[in-house]
């Protein structure tokens, strides 16, 4: 049920679900780091089912928080408040401004992103498009790739990686949701698109993903133009 309201009850028992710890662990002054919500991907199944289960998107978590901040921050209606919908973005990156010298590429002009998943940390779906997790994190267009894809497991890792190694890469990114990084393939090759125009015409990406047979790898260059 999707009501738009969150109580403590609803907050403890998603925790402890998506923790796999007992819920009287889940108190209001425990942080979710101590409950196992260390890394990025946790954290977002945490922050796509509490989302579902309010009908709306909600400030982004951080593992620092405790269950009484994540109760809190539910409460209160933010700009981003709202059903997300897609945003139509560019079907090819823009070009670069034409400018009369080179740009100052210092030292501080390019970033670097890494990171890397296991599959089995993924959660099942029968059916990825009407699922909570997989379809905050992931566009129709990237969910219809993955499962094209002759291991859409491993896709959609690489595809998670892709996005949080761009989140990595610099600091005015970190704050990006996934859904705002999107992945398109080109003659094989994955480009980066952000759906911020602003953003988008400030950086140019170069993106690299890898497999393994447990894990999926993402390197991002980041360059500020």
């Amino acid at each position: 049920m999707r009501d738009g309201k969150l109580s403590f009850e609803h907050v403890r028992r998603i925790i402890a679900g998506i923790g796999g710890v007992s819920l009287d662990g889940v108190t209001a002054d425990t942080s979710l780091r101590l409950l196992g919500f260390t890394s990025s991907l946790p954290l977002l199944k945490l922050q796509s089912a509490l989302e579902a289960r309010a009908g709306r998107a909600l400030p982004l978590l951080a593992d620092s928080m405790t269950v009484g901040e994540v109760l809190t921050a539910g409460e209160v209606p933010t700009a981003t408040g709202s059903p997300i919908v897609d945003e139509e973005i560019p079907t090819r990156l823009p070009k670069p401004t034409l400018r009369s010298r080179p740009p100052d590429l210092g030292a501080e002009s390019f970033f670097i992103g890494v990171d890397i998943e296991e599959f089995s940390q993924f959660p099942k779906a029968s059916d990825p498009a009407k699922d909570d997790f997989y379809s905050a994190q992931f566009t129709e267009e990237e969910i219809a790739y993955a499962l094209l894809s002759a291991n859409p497991v491993a896709t959609f890792c690489g595809l998670f990686c892709a996005k949080e190694s761009v989140k990595k890469s610099a600091p005015d990114l970190l704050n990006l949701r996934m859904r705002e990084i999107q992945i398109h393939h080109r003659d094989g090759r994955p480009e980066v698109v952000l759906v911020d125009r602003s953003l988008s015409h400030r950086y140019r990406f170069t993106l690299g993903v890898s497999h393994s047979t447990n894990y999926a790898v993402a390197t991002v260059l980041a360059i500020r133009i």
